[in-house]
């Protein structure tokens, strides 16, 4: 029989859930592999517990009716399901039995024991969580934005994540987990602002003494003297930008992080190619060729 697979046309026409199969196709495979290798005990068996089509379906459509304001499409639901039980036969708990005599030297008496078992772990949630994330990557590539709270949550996340100076590959998962109910925000962004104090040493302190405190506020600093220095908007200079990165992450001579100073900051700047094109550089250069010609007695 051939089996059905997601059409990514029946979300967006841009989505594409291929990546999800193809991973799929290969942990089974690789499963497959494990089953021949470890499962030729004599005696072998397997406990395999698969989910209902319903209960399945059902914890679908909730989710995504939290995320995308709707229920699962037919398609969805039938790849969802397929995927689901695909994995639960996989990894099902197989058990091995195996005899051995025993002697004892006291009495003589024999006897006998088996019992041996190995578990493929699968967790059901996980699945559902990256099924999910798929789904609501290939809306949100498509300029559909995620609904209600879910959304609300997700903006949180990546404004936060901004702040801090921290990629957010991981924000859309996170926002999931959390509308699933796994976690929620105040976690996730502690766990963020961990992360924070790590990549910047220099700042750990802090960010330490002050909760409120962000890695933005902390470089804003930096963030004027380029706007002035380049004449750069300084509403459109983030975090990662790579300029903003080295006063972020500066090291001393041994590698560990220090802070760099404004003054050190500008004559990295200084050396950027868009410096000569500034306001600053020509004024400079006014105030020099004024200088020089003083200097030479035809100031005024």
């Amino acid at each position: 029989m051939t089996e059905e697979k997601f059409d990514p046309a029946d979300t967006n026409k841009d989505g594409k859930i291929d990546a999800m199969e193809q991973a799929l196709d290969t942990l089974l495979k690789s499963q497959t592999t494990n089953k021949n290798t470890k499962s030729t005990d004599s005696g072998s068996g397997s406990s395999v517990s698969i989910t209902p089509k319903e209960s399945a379906y059902s914890q679908l459509d909730q989710l995504l009716v939290k995320l995308l304001g709707r229920r699962a499409t037919v398609k969805e639901k039938s790849s969802y399901l397929s995927g689901l039980n695909k994995l639960e036969r996989a990894y099902a708990t197989r058990s091995s039995s195996s005899s051995s005599t025993l002697s004892r030297s006291t009495g003589g008496s024999t006897g006998s024991s088996s019992s041996s078992s190995t578990s493929y772990a699968f967790n059901s949630n996980d699945y559902l969580l990256d099924y999910a994330q798929t789904l609501a990557g290939n809306s949100i590539k498509a300029g559909k934005p995620l609904g209600g709270e879910a959304g609300a949550t997700y903006n949180a996340l990546l404004n936060y994540a901004s702040s801090m100076g921290l990629n957010k590959a991981d924000v859309l998962a996170n926002t999931i987990k959390i509308t699933k109910g796994d976690t929620d925000l105040i976690k996730i962004q502690d766990s963020m602002r961990k992360r924070a104090v790590v990549l910047y040493g220099s700042f750990a302190d802090d960010m330490k003494s002050d909760p409120s405190l962000t890695l933005k506020d902390i470089a804003q600093d930096y963030v004027n003297t380029m706007s002035s220095m380049l004449d750069v908007p300084g509403a459109t200079i983030q975090l990662d930008d790579p300029t903003i990165q080295k006063a972020l992450t500066a090291t001393d001579a041994s590698g560990k992080p220090r802070k760099l100073s404004v003054n050190e900051f500008s004559n990295i700047l200084r050396d950027d190619h868009r410096f000569q094109f500034s306001s600053t550089a020509h004024k400079e250069a006014i105030d020099l060729a004024s200088s020089f010609a003083t200097g030479m007695g035809f100031g005024g």
